[in-house]
């Protein structure tokens, strides 16, 4: 952007000191050190609004295409690949063949308790 080296700046240095005087230079440093810091939070402000212009924008466009799908088509679909009543009742079997007595296991001696 700005191409300033060394020479520039100790010209930019002795000019100031010259033309403003070595007691007035910490109050000329202090102003310009605020301008400054002011102008980088007018450039932080201003990259952040279009930064949340550009979000609600995306935002927008989400939601149009959100807006544009029918819910009880996506509530069907899924109830379809998931088929939770069939997952349940073979569940539910499993569950009553385990509280069956099996009879192929031998019971405990009772001599031994």
């Amino acid at each position: 952007m700005f191409d300033i080296g060394w020479p520039e700046l100790i010209i930019i240095a002795v000019v100031t000191i010259v033309l403003v005087g070595p007691q007035e230079l910490p109050s000329v440093l202090r102003t310009c050190t605020r301008a400054v810091r002011r102008m980088r939070e007018l450039m932080f402000d201003f990259q952040s609004g279009f930064d949340d212009l550009a979000r609600e924008a995306e935002l927008d466009e989400v939601r149009e295409n959100l807006s544009s799908v029918p819910y009880r088509n996506i509530a069907n679909k899924v109830d379809e690949e998931l088929d939770l009543e069939t997952e349940f009742n073979e569940l539910n079997d499993i569950v009553e063949e385990d509280k069956k007595p099996n009879n192929s296991e031998p019971e405990p001696d009772k001599a031994l308790t």
